[in-house]
């Protein structure tokens, strides 16, 4: 599996895929972004070629690292049994 990196994000809170689209990335690397706002999910694919899947979607996502940033309580029961990367490492005050 390539290394990919998962990120659900507020429509307020586009650090999180300008972070993880900046940082070096192996061959065949990828970032996978999902964001309930489509106007924020289609400027990150033009500006930084990110994978986007729909919200519901990101926490089934293959991945190293799951980064929920700013819209809080993504993770919660009916989450976590969904999630299959191996961290969970992100900036919302209540993951």
């Amino acid at each position: 599996m390539a290394s990919e990196l998962s990120c659900a994000e507020h429509p307020e809170a586009s650090g999180c895929v300008r972070f993880f689209s900046a940082a070096p990335k192996k061959d065949g690397t990828e970032v996978v972004v999902a964001d309930i706002g489509k106007e924020k999910v289609e400027e990150a694919i033009r500006k930084f070629e990110v994978k986007a899947v729909e919200p519901e979607d990101i926490y089934g996502q293959e991945v190293d690292i799951f980064a929920p940033h700013a819209l809080g309580a993504v993770i919660n029961d009916d989450t976590v049994p969904q999630l299959k990367a191996k961290v969970v490492a992100g900036a919302t005050v209540n993951i």
